[in-house]
């Protein structure tokens, strides 16, 4: 047994309701030599990242490990990454971007086996406007999509589905200009979306080639397009082939600013964020310690 105190910071709402576990049987998961060694915890509404700083400190564990969605992971590992603690997840979310990209399985029970017998990796993080996030931030479209899905009771792939039809007729372009290494881009675009990771979640591939370790965040650029060309296209998010879409345009770099002319929703992690024109975004803050399921 490589730990001998873990913290367990448990959303229990998070994710469709099916789903869920409550605290006993989230538990029951474990072996009942890790169940032993476990501090067990459920969020609160209050919660922030300093709530968890301040409970890691107290606990002094060696590993903390949140289960829930994107959504519940984000101020963890904000905490996580300011103390350098070693952090595992466990699935919950509607999404789940996050464990995916690290390769664990979205059945729960699975999942923490494979937890058990992870190994550890480090990955970058990064800031939209100083908010901290892991796996993307997402203006324009995206972020209106994830203002509307937070005021969804229903989670779920097809949640986020339904609430994108109806804005998709609807919705207008803005204008963005896009400087990073150098270079300055005018473009009318549906929406951009900086990745850490290579997908949203729900394996829809927003960034293929993204990877967390590399110091660099993906640059991806929805033009404007038509209707059909983009019902074509939707395909092409989860077979990994998005960057072949004559609407998409791609880059790297560790720090990009985007103006638009209009305020935009955006959101980092899948959490809606108010309404903003100018967004700077960058990696290059603390390291990330966080387990990867060894397949």
């Amino acid at each position: 047994m490589k730990y001998s105190k873990i913290v367990l910071i448990h959303n229990s709402f998070s994710g469709q309701q099916s789903k869920r576990l409550s605290k006993e049987a989230l538990l029951n998961l474990f072996s009942k030599e890790w169940q032993d060694r476990i501090i067990y915890r459920s969020t609160e509404k209050s919660d922030t990242y300093l709530t968890y700083v301040e409970l890691i400190k107290k606990a002094q564990p060696e590993l903390v490990i949140a289960a829930g969605g994107d959504g519940t992971l984000n101020p963890v590992a904000k905490a996580c990454s300011e103390l350098n603690m070693l952090m595992g997840i466990i699935p919950f979310g509607s999404g789940n971007g996050l464990a995916r990209y690290l390769g664990f399985s979205m059945n729960a029970a699975l999942a923490v086996k494979e937890l058990m017998m992870s190994s550890e990796v480090e990955i970058d993080t990064a800031t939209v406007n100083d908010a901290f996030f892991v796996c993307a931030c997402g203006i324009g479209f995206d972020g209106l999509i994830a203002h509307k899905f937070a005021s969804n009771k229903k989670r779920g792939f097809l949640s986020y589905i339904k609430e994108g039809i109806i804005p998709l007729f609807t919705y207008s372009n803005a204008n963005y200009i896009i400087t990073f290494d150098g270079k300055e881009l005018k473009r009318k675009a549906f929406l951009v979306c900086v990745a850490n990771i290579n997908q949203y979640g729900n394996d829809a591939f927003i960034a293929p080639d993204a990877n967390a370790s590399d110091e660099q965040l993906n640059i991806v650029i929805v033009r404007s397009f038509s209707l059909l060309n983009g019902l074509f296209a939707f395909r092409r998010l989860f077979n990994k082939t998005i960057y072949q879409w004559n609407a998409i345009e791609h880059y790297k770099t560790n720090r990009v600013e985007i103006n638009c002319d209009t305020k935009q929703c955006y959101h980092f992690d899948g959490e809606p964020a108010c309404h903003e024109r100018t967004f700077i975004i960058q990696t290059g803050g603390n390291k990330l310690r966080i387990l990867r399921a060894t397949k």
